[in-house]
């Protein structure tokens, strides 16, 4: 994958992705499909990780993993793009997030906005 460094870069990279997918149903191949090639790599990330204690949750493509005292939990969420061609390009996507149950409960009591 190339780095984006500027706004060229980033355009060039938005139109490959349109032209690869444009022309993706007249590549008719044996290649395998881009849904199956994502959700074998996301299989194969969470079982890297479950010697760590993370849970995987393949119809979200999800990896979680919680506190001992159940309060904390680390999210890693995958996502990919609806530009994928098979045999060509698939993109695999993360962002990760970290849920409190005392700050949830902290928001309730105090909002930001009282309607």
């Amino acid at each position: 994958m190339k780095w984006l460094k500027n706004i060229e870069d980033y355009t060039e990279h938005i139109f490959s992705n349109k032209e690869r997918a444009a022309k993706r149903h007249l590549n008719i191949t044996e290649a395998e499909k881009p849904k199956e090639l994502f959700d074998r790599a996301c299989q194969l990330i969470s079982y890297e990780l479950a010697n760590l204690g993370f849970k995987y949750s393949s119809s979200q493509n999800k990896l979680k993993l919680e506190s001992s005292d159940k309060k904390y939990a680390l999210f890693v969420k995958f996502s990919s793009n609806r530009d994928n061609v098979a045999g060509q390009y698939v993109e695999l996507s993360s962002f990760f997030y970290i849920n409190s149950k005392d700050l949830k409960k902290f928001s309730k009591n105090n909002p930001l906005l009282s309607y």
